[in-house]
């Protein structure tokens, strides 16, 4: 460290003594500080003490190590003059992966002083390794314990505010932030996706031991999975989270409402309403990349209530592990802005339903394992394919080994190919595999009567008989309507 003092007759006064009190100042409160924060501060306060006399003080710092930066050659210069003071800042090369960042990097400010606390403000300019250049203001306050650093560009701010104590949070805040700025630290969290485009505010808060929660808004944002298998576009939400690592995992609770925007997933395809849809999630990020989620719950209040627990390996070529989709509530016609995408996928882009369901639905890395679902009230139908179901209500319940209860499952009317069933009611039960019909389902149609009995259904394929029944029937007569074919009393 050199001072050098314009008036001779000083240099061994008050910038001597100002630095020897400095130096007793900092071994016992800034002794945690990253380094170059430590020379900065120490040249303020040095300043500070040593008059009104015009002085500079040149500290030069060849290499700075850290675990999250890497700086060389660091050339810090503070000028007194006629009561004011300035700070100049220039490192050679500053490397920080947490934020992308790569370059040489000059910020020159006015220092302040204001009660216990030593403030500069200034304008910042980082030149990245290809010549790409941003600048931006950075203001930063050291006093009470904390020191508190600004940076903004336009509109956009980010602000921290770090204690000197670990015991104490750090807090951050986020006005106007474009998601690119956090596109490089949130990928040191997480692999699994990334954010494309948005803006986002937020206030967080955060202690040494890693527990960070917060509130956040962002607008028109765009994300997607590493694997493109979901994405999200002009999203609108707003919601509380929380972060906690707990050695090389991370435990994410997440509760959001979401207003406009899209989502996919697979063949699903959301167009969200403008009402909020309310979303919670609560999940174990493991340090493989693997996601267990404990738990998931959707609400779009009168259209689709569910909740789910399940385990994801995005990187694997099938990723889901296992599934436990509760269905608490699924209303028709509002549903379909859920499940028209899929269905049309499935080659039925013209099928209408109406009514409520619900159940559950089990998969493991197997395969499909349980479906257990109930209607008080469905009405089905596809006019192209002139088929209809009406007033369809009871349930099934199928899983893939073992007993299931029995159920029943009736309707009032159907139509298929033009030809009219009567009611019928009938009662089903899962055994192994396979759905077994109890008693006998009989049915009018075409005049007469048709009778099923001894039914077995097996759903999954790899089975040579995919419905094995007996029959009978009674009485059954039709005409075509062009009149080509025509029976009577069969």
């Amino acid at each position: 460290v050199v001072v050098g003092d314009e008036d001779a007759g000083h240099r061994r006064g008050p910038a001597a003594r100002a630095l020897r009190g400095l130096a007793e100042w900092s071994a016992m409160r800034i002794s945690s500080m990253p380094a170059v924060s430590k020379a900065a501060l120490a040249g303020a306060l040095a300043l500070g003490a040593a008059g009104a006399h015009g002085r500079e003080l040149a500290l030069a710092v060849s290499a700075v190590h850290a675990p999250q930066a890497e700086i060389r050659a660091v050339a810090l210069t503070l000028r007194q003059q006629a009561g004011t003071a300035s700070l100049a800042v220039r490192a050679a090369h500053v490397e920080l992966p947490l934020l992308a960042l790569s370059g040489r990097v000059d910020w020159s400010c006015m220092l302040e002083r204001s009660g216990g606390t030593v403030g500069c403000s200034g304008p910042l300019q980082v030149v990245a390794d290809d010549g790409r250049a941003t600048s931006a203001t950075l203001a930063a306050r050291i006093g009470d314990g904390r020191v508190d650093v600004s940076f903004s560009r336009g509109e956009a701010r980010v602000a921290l505010s770090v204690p000197f104590a670990d015991a104490q949070r750090t807090t951050a805040l986020l006005r106007q932030v474009p998601v690119d700025w956090l596109r490089a630290p949130l990928a040191q969290v997480q692999t699994a996706g990334e954010l494309r485009s948005g803006v986002l505010d937020a206030d967080a808060s955060w202690q040494s031991g890693g527990h960070v929660d917060g509130r956040f808004e962002a607008r028109d944002l765009a994300f997607n999975t590493a694997d493109g298998a979901a994405h999200g576009e002009h999203l609108v939400a707003a919601g509380h989270f929380e972060w906690q690592r707990a050695g090389g995992d991370g435990h994410l609770v997440v509760s959001t409402r979401f207003k406009g925007g899209t989502l996919q997933a697979g063949t699903l395809q959301v167009a969200l309403p403008d009402d909020a849809v309310e979303a919670e999630l609560d999940a174990l990020l493991r340090a493989n990349g693997d996601w267990d989620i404990a738990r998931f719950h959707w609400r779009d209040a009168g259209t689709l209530e569910f909740e789910a627990n399940a385990k994801l390996a995005p990187a694997a070529p099938a990723p889901l592990r296992a599934l436990d989709l509760r269905i608490i509530r699924a209303r028709w016609p509002g549903a379909m802005r859920y499940a028209g995408a899929v269905l049309a996928d499935r080659g039925y882009p013209s099928l209408r339903l109406g009514g409520e369901l619900a159940g559950e639905i089990v998969v493991d890395e197997g395969g499909l394992q349980r479906v257990d679902l109930h209607t008080p009230g469905l009405d089905i139908e596809d006019r192209p394919r002139r088929l209809s179901l009406g007033r369809l209500r009871g349930g099934v319940a199928w899983s893939a080994r073992g007993t299931e209860p029995a159920a029943s499952l009736a309707w009032n009317a159907a139509r298929i190919a033009g030809l009219e069933l009567g009611p019928a009611t009938s009662r089903w039960q899962s055994r192994d595999g396979a759905l077994h019909l109890l008693g006998a389902l009989r049915v009018h149609v075409a005049g007469g009567a048709a009778t099923l009995s001894q039914t077995i259904l097996r759903p999954l394929p790899g089975h040579d008989e995919r419905v094995d029944t007996a029959f009978a029937l009674q009485g059954l007569g039709y005409d075509s309507a062009d009149g080509t074919l025509a029976a009577a009393q069969i």
